[in-house]
C-alpha cells in the first residue's frame, strides 16, 4: 500500500510565517492609512465638530445644480445658518412691507414722487 499525502495536514512553518507577516503588514497599513484620514478631516468652522464620513463627502461633492451652500460648516450649524438666512429673508420683506406702508402718498405708481404745483 502507497503512503498517500494529504494536503494541508502538516504545516509549512515558512509560509504560515510569511502569511502572519502579510497580514501584520496589511493591519499595520491600514492604521497609517486610517491616522492619515482622521488628519485631513475637516472640522467645523463654526463649532469645531469634526465632520461625518457622509458630511465630509457632502462637503466636497459637486453639484453643479445644487451647491452645498456652506460646505466648512457641520449639518447642525448649515441647518442653523440656512434658518437664520431664511428668517433674516422674512424679517426683509417684512420690513419694507412696512415701510410701503407708511410712504406717504407722494410715491406715484412709477416710484417717483409726485410733486403738485
Amino acid at each position: 500500500m502507497r503512503a498517500t499525502r494529504t494536503c494541508g495536514t502538516r504545516g509549512n512553518p515558512r509560509r504560515d510565517a510569511f502569511l502572519a507577516r502579510r497580514a501584520e503588514d496589511a493591519q499595520r497599513r491600514q492604521a497609517q492609512e486610517a491616522v492619515e484620514r482622521e488628519v485631513q478631516r475637516p472640522v467645523c468652522g463654526d463649532c469645531g465638530q469634526k465632520f461625518t464620513d457622509d458630511r465630509w463627502k457632502a462637503s466636497t461633492a459637486v453639484e453643479w445644480d445644487r451647491g452645498n451652500s456652506h460646505p466648512h460648516l457641520c449639518d447642525d450649524c448649515e441647518y442653523r445658518a440656512l434658518e437664520a438666512e431664511q428668517q433674516a429673508r422674512v424679517d426683509e420683506r417684512e420690513r419694507q412691507e412696512q415701510e410701503r406702508q407708511s410712504t406717504p402718498d407722494r410715491i406715484g405708481q412709477h416710484g417717483l414722487e409726485v410733486v403738485s404745483a
